[in-house]
């Protein structure tokens, strides 16, 4: 039987229900292990024992303890085969007919399942041959001990370690098996695993076709990789030409011969074979010769071919002419002179064809002499250039020279000149036949004639320089041999002309040969004469450096070249001023100047621009302190190239200027400075002093009243010289070590310790605050008299954050005295006992106080006398 007593919370008021009988009725949920402690594989039996008492048992949920569920309906025995030895624990939950349910105790019956069983992973079961293949051992061992392992690899092989490693040399799939049992209990069982090892071998095809079927000697060979379990292939194709990772490789032999094709192939584990065949290119070769090479007239040539296999030649001659014969010799006459290259086409049994050109080739000579270029008629005294115009084909080649005589028709007899190109003065007028023979030194022989005709004239001459550098001047003047007044006419290579006797000087700007012409004209008998102008170009200067870069207090050499004598400026730094050669070592940068002058006096000039690096300081600080765990910039200055050296833990670069330096104890770190040159180097070294920080202690929080002061205490190390305590909220003071705080809020206060070196150390605290109305005390009357006691009627105590709301009523309901958020104990939240500004008549008034605390609100109420 059940009842409820009730109580009103403001006047305490009592009821109580009458009894309410309730009747229980359910069932009790119970099994038994039917055997237990089996091996792996085993089926465990269990009889439901369950009982019911004014119900019946509606379903069954057996839960065997590995994740398996069964439901039945029915009573009776169950079983189950567990997959893993271990521990389990068996329980049943039943449900009767009125809804209620009922299980077993988890701990009430456990089945025990005893290894061991067999289980094993490999490292791989599809590898290649010479693996070793790892054997990780996974046997369950439940309940049992010194267990018995047999490893068969299935090759024969056996091992009767924990953990086994096997490496198999043959291909093939074996079964590998894990035979394991256990005297302890009696049990045994075997895992079974399938491994596959690869074959390893070596081997290749190919096939091949004449780039040219006609002309069989550049091959295409195309090859194909047919090994197997490989990882890398490289091919030696015999021709000093190699190709690795290909394994469809296509490659032209381009010369007859026989080539070893060589196919390294690697394996897996080390394995390295190769395989060796070649490929054979037949040479189809053929040379060609001639009985005569060279001939002034019109005769039969012999032609011989020896070839191997020749089944037939194709022939051609060079002059047009084109036979096919059968035999190895051929006679051809050529009817026209000239120079000729035989050529010949042979073709084999196989139907490869071979194409040779003959070495030498067969000039047929001819030889054209003409006089037309020599004037009929000149004006005496006058020396002429004789200089015939000739074609001769065996000329052109390698024959020995053409055999000249001219013979200049005075009719004295040394008058004659046997050279190509003859001079020969005429001093008076006259009708002079000159001849010219020509012969060849394969008997051609021609002789040509013409009449010159010399009249009286003046003899013109030019004065001037034959020879000048580019961008000089040349000056030419006219004279004659006998004296007169001809007419000058001066015609210069770019279309000037000029009638004076002593033209203007000309500068020439561009190196090469200028031809001036001057014609003089002697009341109708002209002479002209040509000069020529060789102008030379200036020296290319060469120079062994133009820019140097050049370490204080070294030398270098300068050599120069292109000419034949030197002239060097400026002289400062230079060991001499003169000669291909100078050694320079000038202080500063410098420009040096050199004037190179050639065998033909023309000068040039060009310059070498001397860089000098000079010695340097490394700018870096002294000393530098850091507290321990910081970081700081090394900063230094000076030189190009940075490194620090020795001690260099800490530092976030060694080949910087500025790295950062992070050391946790006195450090000294050494820098090392070069310029970019590498002439001058510098060392400096800057102290880094680490300073252990303060320790601190913020002291220990803990859990207050609402309201109530917490004095914070914090203690640390005597170097300690300044405090600071954050937030600053609730605090009386932050820069002292021990402030009072009177939070009214759970807070984490942070006190900050820093010594003398300015390194800090920080340690916390957290105040957590609770809610106790029960602390807060209204007194229920109060003397408003001004005698200083009991003057005022106010909430005093602990407990709570916040007054949110105080009001007082008089006994009519009148609201006499309200106030909203304050503190307790705050004296402006009290009752002075006046109404309007008038003292209140004595008697009874009701309080009505809401307060909160941690988002909590509280109200309470009450009455109060005035008494006066």
């Amino acid at each position: 039987a059940v009842r409820m007593i009730t109580r009103s919370a403001y006047f305490n008021c009592l009821d109580t229900t009458n009894f309410l009988p309730i009747k229980l009725s359910g069932a009790i949920a119970g099994y038994e292990i039917l055997n237990n402690n089996e091996c792996f594989g085993s089926t465990i039996r269990f009889r439901d024992t369950s009982s019911a008492q004014n119900t019946t048992i509606t379903s069954r949920i057996w839960n065997f303890g590995d994740g398996n569920t069964l439901s039945a309906p029915q009573g009776g025995i169950v079983s189950h085969t567990y997959n893993q030895p271990g521990q389990y624990t068996v329980s049943l939950k039943i449900t009767d007919a009125t809804g209620c349910t009922s299980s077993t105790l988890s701990s009430s019956q456990r089945v025990n399942i005893n290894g061991p069983k067999a289980a094993f992973t490999t490292s791989q079961n599809d590898a290649h041959l010479n693996s070793t293949i790892y054997f990780q051992n996974n046997t369950n061992n439940f309940n049992s001990s010194n267990t018995v392992y047999e490893w068969r690899f299935g090759d024969g092989s056996k091992s009767t370690d924990y953990y086994p490693s096997y490496t198999y040399k043959k291909p093939g799939t074996y079964d590998v098996m894990l035979i394991v049992s256990s005297a302890t209990t009696g049990c045994r069982d075997t895992a079974y695993q399938k491994i596959t090892i690869r074959d390893f071998n070596v081997n290749f095809s190919f096939q091949t076709s004449f780039v040219n079927a006609s002309e069989c000697t550049s091959l295409v060979a195309r090859f194909q990789n047919t090994s197997n379990n490989f990882t890398n292939v490289k091919w030696d194709f015999g021709d000093g030409t190699t190709s690795v990772g290909n394994n469809y490789p296509s490659h032209i032999y381009k010369k007859p011969g026989k080539y070893i094709v060589k196919l390294i192939v690697t394996g897996y584990n080390g394995l390295v074979d190769t395989y060796i065949d070649s490929v054979i290119i037949e040479k189809n070769t053929v040379n060609i010769n001639a009985d005569l090479s060279r001939t002034c007239t019109s005769q039969d040539v012999t032609f011989s071919a020896s070839a191997k296999n020749v089944a037939n030649s194709l022939w051609d001659f060079g002059d047009g002419n084109i036979v096919r014969v059968s035999e190895a010799s051929y006679v051809h006459r050529y009817k026209m002179p000239g120079v000729y290259t035989p050529r010949i086409i042979t073709t084999n049994e196989n139907g490869c064809k071979a194409f040779v050109e003959m070495k030498t080739t067969i000039i047929i000579d001819s030889l054209f002499v003409s006089l037309a270029n020599l004037p009929e008629q000149i004006c005496a005294p006058k020396e002429m250039v004789f200089q015939p115009a000739i074609r001769n084909i065996g000329g052109d080649g390698s024959a020995p020279p053409l055999v000249y005589h001219w013979n200049f028709g005075t009719g004295i007899p040394k008058d004659t000149s046997n050279i190509s190109k003859a001079v020969f003065e005429y001093p008076q007028p006259g009708n002079y036949p000159v001849s010219l023979s020509v012969q060849s030194s394969f008997g051609c022989k021609k002789e040509v004639s013409k009449i010159l005709n010399a009249y009286q004239g003046l003899g013109a001459v030019i004065k001037g320089s034959s020879e000048i550098c580019v961008e000089e001047t040349a000056q030419f003047t006219g004279a004659t041999k006998i004296s007169g007044q001809p007419k000058w006419k001066w015609i210069f290579e770019d279309g000037m002309i000029s009638g004076e006797q002593n033209p203007p000087s000309r500068k020439y700007d561009r190196a090469g040969n200028y031809f001036i012409n001057l014609i003089v004209d002697n009341n109708g008998c002209t002479d002209t004469l040509v000069h020529t102008l060789k102008v030379h170009s200036k020296p290319e200067v060469t120079l062994s450096q133009r820019t140097v870069i050049l370490c204080e207090g070294a030398s270098v050499a300068i050599t120069a070249g292109g000419g034949t004598s030197y002239s060097w400026t400026s002289a400062s730094g230079l060991n001499n001023t003169s000669g291909p050669v100078i050694n320079a070592n000038p202080v500063s940068n410098s420009m040096y100047i050199v004037q190179v002058k050639d065998a033909n006096g023309c000068t040039q000039k060009d310059s070498v621009k001397i860089n000098v690096v000079h010695p340097f300081r490394v700018q870096l600080a002294k000393e530098v302190s850091i507290c321990k765990g910081e970081s700081i910039e090394l900063k230094a200055t000076g030189g190009d190239v940075y490194q620090w050296i020795n001690q260099t833990s800490g530092l976030s670069n060694t080949s910087i200027a500025n790295p950062m330096a992070s050391p946790d104890r006195n450090s000294l770190y050494t820098l090392a400075v070069r310029d970019k040159e590498n002439c001058f180097t510098d060392t400096a070294s800057v102290q880094v002093l680490v300073h252990n920080p303060p320790t601190v202690e913020a002291g220990t929080g803990g859990v207050i009243l609402m309201g109530s002061p917490f004095n914070l205490n914090a203690r640390g190390s005597s170097d300690i010289v300044s405090w600071s305590w954050s937030p600053s909220k609730y605090l009386n003071c932050i820069e002292c070590p021990a402030p009072i705080a009177t939070p009214l809020e759970s807070i984490l206060y942070t006190v900050k310790a820093t010594n003398s070196y300015g390194c800090i150390a920080t340690d916390t605290l957290s105040i957590t605050l609770f809610c106790n109305s029960s602390k807060i005390y209204i007194p229920n009357a109060f003397t408003p008299n001004g005698d200083g006691l009991n003057d005022y009627f106010s909430v005093l105590g602990q407990g709570i954050g916040m007054i949110n709301s105080f009001r007082i009523y008089d006994r009519w309901g009148t609201l006499v005295f309200s106030k909203s958020n304050f503190k307790p104990d705050d004296k402006s939240g009290s009752w002075d006992g006046r109404i309007k500004g008038h003292n209140a008549p004595v008697g009874t008034y009701t309080y009505f106080v809401e307060m909160s605390c941690n988002e909590n609100t509280f109200t309470q109420k009450g009455t109060v006398n005035l008494l006066r």
